[in-house]
């Protein structure tokens, strides 16, 4: 079962995203973001020491992403928009 729950902010971003997790995850975490045909673009490892989250869209062209992370018990996932 997923213990966490994820936002993501700004949203909608021009270049960088701030992961923020809610609740219990894994002391250790994958971040991914994934364009909307599930092409994986990126994916980044975190330890819950890390802090939080930073995902950087700066290179890719406008339009619609899911940032998930996932540990060992499930994932999460938010939609974020590249303007």
């Amino acid at each position: 079962d997923v213990n966490f729950s994820i936002a993501a902010y700004p949203n909608p971003t021009k270049d960088k995203v701030t992961i923020h997790i809610s609740g219990e995850v894994s002391h250790s975490y994958t971040v991914k973001l994934i364009n909307t045909v599930g092409v994986e673009l990126q994916a980044t490892n975190y330890s819950v020491n890390d802090g939080a989250p930073v995902v950087d869209l700066t290179s890719l062209p406008k339009g619609i992403y899911m940032v998930q992370v996932d540990d060992n018990r499930g994932k999460s996932i938010r939609r974020i928009v590249k303007e």
